[in-house]
């Protein structure tokens, strides 16, 4: 098993607080504390470590190329996984 990234997990931690903070504060609250700069970046920092994270996942288990990933078994599950709550709701 490789070795966790905890700067990964600080990361991830600050963008939590983020998002927490976003949602528990006026909009005048947030203009006045600049946070257009650096609280309201929290949807991209997520999606580049979502990214950063998908992509060690696949190198831990020795797929190279879109084509080794994308199998119709693959994507068959992960549409089952994504569309079966969807169905049951």
């Amino acid at each position: 098993m490789k070795q966790r990234n905890y700067n990964i997990d600080m990361l991830k931690a600050f963008a939590i607080i983020s998002v927490i903070l976003i949602h528990s504060m006026t909009h005048d609250m947030l203009y006045s504390i600049l946070a257009p700069y650096y609280i309201w970046q929290t949807v991209p920092v997520f999606m580049i470590l979502m990214g950063y994270n998908l992509t060690n996942s696949y190198k831990r288990k020795d797929k190279e190329s879109v084509s080794e990933i994308l199998t119709q078994n693959h994507l068959r599950n992960k549409a089952i996984r994504i569309l079966f709550p969807f169905i049951i709701v």
